[in-house]
């Protein structure tokens, strides 16, 4: 779900959809946060546009590493059914590239 989006359904006080990421579920309770804080008058407008802005980049970098997590596992299954193999063969410059692929080697 984009941001906009979620900021519109959090606006209106929708329910939360069960399909959002972590950092989707933290950028529509923070915009529902937000919203109720301006409308009570606890924060200004101003305020709230500043908050606004750190929510989204705050966004933007979690979505990005959640993104980066999954390929990253993605990654990590193709290669797995591949260590073995690896490791069972001749080429010593594979086995290290597995080991730290692996993580083997960075400890």
């Amino acid at each position: 779900m984009n941001p906009v989006d979620i900021e519109k359904s959090a606006m209106h006080g929708d329910e939360m959809p069960g399909r959002l990421n972590l950092a989707e579920q933290l950028l529509f309770q923070s915009f529902r946060c937000l919203y109720h804080s301006h409308k009570t008058g606890i924060i200004t407008r101003e305020q709230a546009k500043k908050e606004k802005q750190k929510l989204l980049d705050s966004f933007f970098v979690s979505n990005r590493l959640i993104e980066i997590y999954q390929e990253t596992e993605r990654r990590n299954l193709k290669l797995a059914g591949m260590s073995k193999e690896v490791e069972l063969g001749n080429c010593d410059r594979c086995k290290k590239i597995m080991r730290i692929m692996d993580g083997r080697a960075l400890k």
